[in-house]
């Protein structure tokens, strides 16, 4: 067996080398080989990666920072793209790198890849609309979700399909490629959660961070390829873009209601959530709440003990894509309020 290690490299900061260590052993020992020499080319843009195709071909892909410009540790700054190399000799010698992201005014970082049959891969990454540094305090790009796939890619002149995968904006600003080295206020919302695979069709499965909310709280989302050539040759790829719901219900356990002030009530009449369930019929939400009993402004009142309460609202908040970006977070809700003014009880659904 065969074991293959990405070694990015660099000395004194800069020039950057990319290299791959390679043991035939087991992993006794190890080899290392240059895939590219980057020079000031800075190249921690998150990730540096390699995936082998079923004929045994290598590919290593990465992002690089263009210029121009140094910064304080004359490293290069400005736009960064993502390029790849290929060896189809196990590792000992590489390709010319490729640049798949060429244009300006579209830095590309943190790309990953998966090959499937002898040149055919799929690489993804996350994409600005600006050219401007990721790791920049005042980055105002808008990110998305691109999937670029060569079906010649052990070619000097390999192609690529670039293709936005994401329905909407996935980030806005800053993305903070130093890991665990980000300063305080580098924001790493995304952190590491981007990767592709492929399923038995060779069509791609798509998996990455998405913090476009109102709350920026960071959600995996998933999204797989419908059609199309994928990474084996003489497959069709032809699948249904429906996701069957299952299990959609859960249980809590009884005796567990406290207040606002964190203060344990045991199982208050009517405050005590035994059960959820959503079922969606067309553009219909339906949330059902199991009680110990009733809901009712009476109920709430006299468990709120010392918080004064005049009623309640029981609901569930649930999040869903909105194509604006503006809000991905939505609750609906019962409320039983008598002091409030409206209508009493009644039906929420902002």
């Amino acid at each position: 067996m065969i074991f293959y290690l990405c070694v990015p490299g660099h000395l004194r900061r800069n020039p950057f080398d990319l290299m791959i260590a390679i043991s035939t052993d087991g992993a006794n020992t190890w080899t290392r080989h240059l895939v590219a020499h980057l020079g000031q080319h800075d190249l921690r843009n998150l990730f540096a990666q390699a995936t082998v195709d079923n004929a045994g071909n290598l590919y290593y892909v990465w992002s690089q920072t263009q210029g121009p410009g140094t910064d304080a540790n004359g490293n290069l700054v400005g736009e960064q793209d993502v390029y790849y190399s290929f060896s189809q000799d196990g590792g000992l010698t590489w390709s010319t790198p490729f640049n798949v992201t060429p244009e300006t005014g579209d830095g590309a970082i943190m790309p990953w890849a998966v090959a499937g049959d002898a040149g055919r891969l799929d690489l993804v990454f996350y994409k600005a609309n600006t050219g401007q540094n990721s790791n920049d305090s005042t980055n105002p790009s808008i990110w998305n979700v691109f999937l670029a796939q060569s079906l010649n890619a052990l070619s000097a002149t390999s192609s690529f399909k670039v293709m936005q995968i994401s329905n909407r904006s996935n980030h806005a600003g800053q993305i903070c490629t130093s890991g665990l080295a980000c300063t305080t206020g580098g924001n790493r919302n995304l952190l590491d959660f981007f990767t592709v695979d492929v399923d038995h069709l060779g069509a791609a499965v798509v998996l990455w961070a998405d913090d476009n909310n109102r709350r920026h709280i960071t959600r995996n989302l998933l999204s797989r390829q419908l059609s199309g050539p994928g990474v084996f040759a003489n497959q069709d790829i032809g699948l249904v873009n429906a996701w069957g719901i299952s299990k959609n219900a859960a249980s809590d356990a009884a005796g567990d209601v406290f207040d606002g002030q964190g203060v344990a009530k045991g199982a208050c009449p009517g405050m005590d959530l035994l059960g959820t369930r959503a079922s969606v019929s067309g553009t219909l939400l339906t949330i059902s709440l199991t009680l110990n009993s009733a809901p009712t402004d009476s109920a709430a009142t006299s468990c709120s003990t010392n918080l004064a309460a005049t009623g309640g609202i029981w609901g569930a908040e649930f999040w869903a894509a909105r194509v604006d970006g503006t809000t991905d977070n939505f609750y609906v809700a019962y409320r039983d309020n008598p002091l409030d003014g409206l209508p009493d009880p009644r039906d929420d659904a902002p």
